[in-house]
């Protein structure tokens, strides 16, 4: 299948009070609908404005009753450790990280996404590569979530 087909850009600094952890999301439309479903590629913004993280994550949150509640650690380590094993040929160079360090959140919302990183790269605001870097991660992460998609479909993953 062609997964860029439906890809879409989505972002969110907050619903109604400013949040903790902004973030813009790339995603298809099929395969990860909302930001509490399926994997995807995101940008993350530490609390602090030291540092900004290409992330391919999955979802990390559930909408319980009209409120994000973290999806349970031991969910999270299951869809994170199934797609590493399916990107470890991939990832296994720097300068990955496998999770994002999101600085000192007063929420649980951000050490769960900190969680639900699959691999990640760090950029460091007073030291951002320039926009033809920005890009070849950008493409390289576009491919390695293509790979974790097909897997999905291929093995019948039922991961949420």
């Amino acid at each position: 299948p062609d997964f860029f087909i439906d890809l879409k850009v989505s972002a969110s600094d907050g619903i109604s009070a400013k949040a903790e952890i902004p973030w813009v999301r790339v995603h298809s439309a099929g395969l990860s609908p909302r930001a509490t479903a399926g994997r995807y590629l995101v940008y993350l913004f530490d609390n602090v404005g030291e540092t900004a993280f290409l992330s391919l994550s999955s979802g990390a949150m559930t909408l319980e009753k009209g409120r994000y509640v973290p999806r349970p650690a031991e969910a999270l380590a299951q869809v994170v450790t199934w797609a590493r094993s399916v990107l470890a040929e991939q990832i296994d160079v720097e300068p990955y990280c496998q999770k994002p360090k999101l600085g000192r959140v007063r929420s649980n919302l951000g050490r769960t996404y900190e969680k639900s990183s699959i691999v990640c790269i760090p950029y460091p605001i007073a030291q951002l590569p320039d926009d033809g870097q920005l890009w070849a991660d950008l493409s390289l992460f576009l491919r390695l979530l293509v790979y974790v998609h097909q897997a999905e479909l291929d093995e019948g993953t039922a991961f949420v």
